[in-house]
């Protein structure tokens, strides 16, 4: 049987909340996190909350690492493969 599930956690965040996180943990508080933004689409979609019940209904898992503990693994693990030469 063909099933999708989101193993995300249920928090939701946006695009630019999460520019603004690795923007903060690349850069730091010394450098101020700007952005520059075309005017959205009329159906671009504001705020997006995974759903989540099914993957901890079915296979019983719930995401439990944030965001922030995430971003501390995925941008050394990225700064050190752009700097092997893998990506």
């Amino acid at each position: 049987m063909n099933q999708d599930f989101n193993l995300s956690t249920a928090t939701s965040t946006t695009v630019l909340e999460l520019a603004a996180v690795i923007w903060q943990k690349i850069r730091g508080s010394e450098v101020p996190f700007h952005y520059v933004s075309d005017t959205p689409f009329e159906h671009d979609v504001a705020k997006r909350i995974p759903s989540v019940e099914k993957a901890k209904r079915v296979l019983g898992f719930e995401a439990t690492t944030t965001l922030e503990d995430m971003l501390d693994e995925v941008i050394p693990w990225v700064r050190n493969a752009l700097k092997e030469g893998i990506i």
